[in-house]
């Protein structure tokens, strides 16, 4: 996230205003290439966290080789379909001429990239099954930084962004290779054989990852299609402004998405042991610390963001500030039921929240379309917005009450009002300090920033009274760094 915050100014003073909007399209297009996965990567990770739940070391190979075996097969689809859209992108989104070759090569380079990392994503799935976390980021932080490094060596205007794309392609594929060699060296009973391909075994695979790609394909075409539209029907200038503020909103949603995604393995525990009532604890507190989260980025968007955008990529996009304010409040009730996903996800009854995103989606991308031409970019966001609270938000509120037999009234009471109660304070002193005088430069904003967040940590250690001893630590260091 601090790669991305780092980068993205870089790139829109170097690539300029459209050929930054080139690099989100094909960003985007890559977005769908990926559903052609069919949802298996993250059928591996959770299939693979069952098995080792019950130490089943034949069906964990069973479930590796099947996978490897059908995402290598699909990369070639991924190929193909590259292909195809590089030779109609033209035609859709009519970059400048002289960019033209520069996106059509570098959208091919990113079809490769993602047709190559399809296989050694069961890497990564078997290390996130069995809870190395650690191993993980110590391959992914030097390969973020490394990217990082290159990409401000080499970056220079928007013809390198076939530079750009050829930089994924090596740091992606390196990181799959060094977790493939890692998984085996810690993990010496692993094998990829064709003798442990099975169908029935695929047949699980596909079964947990269809819907799995169900949902994720709804949310990539509510999140992707956007910039498409915006691109096509605005321009491609356009896409820059709303790409920043949907950037923004990602991180406060990536900070979530990575702290409770962790829980997925070990919700899958408690589900394969049958222990409904971890389960249950799990679901509230969770909640609780999910929504307390939740609260402290939106205040903080609302109150700081047009001085964030301001200082981050210049007065010219600030008016991206209420973008991100309508943006950040569609998805408020979506983040604080973060872990509930997770539970959903590890408990295989993912089909329901998979429907009621495709519908959701039929809907965005209706209302997107309607609302682009007449109503511009705050249109767009607030087509998004509204049917995100009512379906991803409080709709999956009521199912995870119903997955984990905890009902509404209770989980408001112990992990919705309690949140709320903690936040309240700090979110009116930072609305009242704001109001009063807005922040002008780097060192003032990031001093209303860090007051802020001590005032929300020490009314959330006040209210919430977090297990914070030095066993609770213990737990989360071992957690974190075991050896």
């Amino acid at each position: 996230m601090i790669a991305g915050f780092v980068v993205a100014p870089l790139l829109v003073r170097r690539l300029g205003t459209t050929g930054y909007g080139l690099w989100i399209v094909i960003g985007s297009l890559r977005g769908y290439f990926g559903l052609l996965d069919l949802g298996l990567r993250g059928s591996v990770g959770r299939q693979l966290a069952f098995h080792r739940a019950r130490s089943d070391h034949e069906a964990t190979n069973r479930t590796l080789s099947s996978a490897f075996a059908i995402l290598g097969s699909l990369g070639i689809l991924i190929v193909l379909a590259t292909l195809i859209a590089a030779g109609l992108f033209d035609r859709i989104f009519q970059p400048p001429v002289d960019l033209i070759d520069d996106a059509r090569l570098a959208l091919l380079i990113v079809g490769l990239n993602l047709a190559i990392t399809f296989p050694l994503q069961v890497f990564d799935g078997n290390l996130w099954a069995a809870q190395r976390f650690d191993i993980l980021n110590l391959v992914d932080i030097p390969m973020t930084i490394a990217r990082v490094a290159l990409t401000f060596a080499v970056v220079r205007d928007a013809s390198d962004i076939v530079l750009l794309a050829t930089l994924t392609l090596l740091i992606t594929a390196g990181s799959g290779a060094i977790k493939a060699a890692v998984s085996f060296r810690q993990d010496p009973s692993l094998r990829i054989r064709p003798r442990f391909v099975s169908r029935d075994t695929s047949r699980g695979l596909f079964g947990y990852g269809w819907w799995s790609f169900v949902l994720t394909m709804a949310r990539l075409t509510k999140t992707q299609l956007s910039p498409i539209l915006i691109g096509a029907q605005l321009g491609i200038p356009f896409v820059t402004p709303y790409s920043i503020a949907r950037r923004l909103q990602d991180y406060a949603h990536r900070v979530l998405w990575t702290a409770t995604g962790v829980a997925v393995p070990i919700a899958t525990g408690f589900h394969a042991r049958a222990e409904i009532s971890q389960q249950q604890n799990l679901f509230i507190e969770g909640g609780k610390y999910a929504t307390v989260a939740a609260i402290y980025f939106v205040a903080f968007f609302a109150c700081l963001g047009r001085t964030l955008i301001g200082l981050w990529m210049g007065p010219a996009f600030m008016s991206a500030s209420i973008l991100l304010l309508v943006l950040s409040l569609g998805e408020f009730v979506q983040m604080t039921q973060s872990l509930t996903g997770s539970i959903i996800l590890a408990t295989a009854r993912h089909k329901v929240v998979a429907l009621v995103a495709v519908l959701e989606t039929a809907i965005s991308v209706i209302l997107v379309a309607i609302v682009v031409q007449p109503y511009g970019l705050f249109g767009v966001c607030l087509a998004l917005a509204v049917p995100q609270v009512l379906f991803s938000g409080i709709g999956t509120m009521i199912y995870g009450c119903k997955v984990t037999k905890v009902s509404v009234t209770e989980y408001l009471k112990k992990a919705v009002l309690p949140a709320v109660t903690a936040g309240a304070v700090p979110v009116a002193l930072l609305g009242i300090i704001t109001r009063w005088s807005m922040p002008s430069g780097w060192g003032p904003f990031l001093l209303y920033s860090a007051v802020y967040s001590l005032v929300y940590f020490a009314a959330c250690v006040i209210v919430l009274r977090p297990p914070l001893g030095v066993a609770a630590l213990t737990d989360l260091k071992t957690a974190l760094f075991r050896s």
